[in-house]
């Protein structure tokens, strides 16, 4: 006779179903950009205004500040996991209404328990650019 049990056949199965879902619902941590990746020209976004990025696999929030200032974050919403609408102030996300400051990508109202994650960029002759 075998030393598994029709018992621990099932429970382990049902364990190994559950890390399996936790791990296809992480989306596998949080993406990088590669430095000096190019997002957008400064000059195609008007001062306040947002533009989503969308590159291999990355969506990208990129927000102008002022004449020479971005920020940038993820467009991936904190809650579940749609991309938000970077043309509205605060940005929008269409799946559940979770809103958040596009300027410091912090959520202001909604079910998304985090920001936005920001990345990391810099502005180089008038081209925001990862870093």
């Amino acid at each position: 006779m075998s030393g598994i049990t029709r018992r621990n056949f099932v429970v382990g199965t049902a364990s190994l179903a559950a890390v399996g879902a936790v791990a296809a619902c992480s989306g596998g941590g949080p993406k990088e950009l590669a430095p000096g990746t190019e997002l957008v020209a400064l000059d195609a976004i008007g001062e306040g205004g947002s533009q989503l990025v969308e590159m291999d696999d990355f969506e990208v929030v990129v927000t102008r500040i002022s004449a020479d200032e971005a920020r940038a974050f993820s467009a991936i919403c904190t809650h579940q996991g749609c991309t938000v609408v970077a043309d509205t102030a605060p940005l929008m996300c269409p799946c559940h209404g979770s809103t958040f400051d596009p300027e410091t990508g912090q959520n202001l109202s909604g079910p998304a328990p985090k920001p936005l994650p920001e990345i990391a960029i810099e502005v180089v002759d008038g081209i925001v650019r990862a870093v």
